[in-house]
């Protein structure tokens, strides 16, 4: 999904798909979005580490919520 190029990008469906979501991925609680999603990020300049920042912090969104659904 990192790949800059999108001829060599996973498409979404895929990753889902994917057997590392199949534990995770619960189909009957998916929505599609009514409107296009944006994402804060998208302006600003990302460079190597405000990129990694960026992922880091989704990580621990994603760990906690995990945590409080336990």
């Amino acid at each position: 999904m990192l790949q800059v190029n999108p001829y060599f990008r996973i498409s979404v469906d895929d990753a889902l798909e994917h057997p590392l979501f199949a534990k995770l991925r619960n189909i009957e609680k998916e929505k599609i979005a009514e409107t296009p999603v944006f994402i804060d990020f998208e302006e600003r300049d990302l460079d190597e580490d405000c990129l990694r920042q960026l992922f880091l912090k989704a990580a621990k969104l994603i760990k906690d919520d995990l945590e409080l659904r336990k």
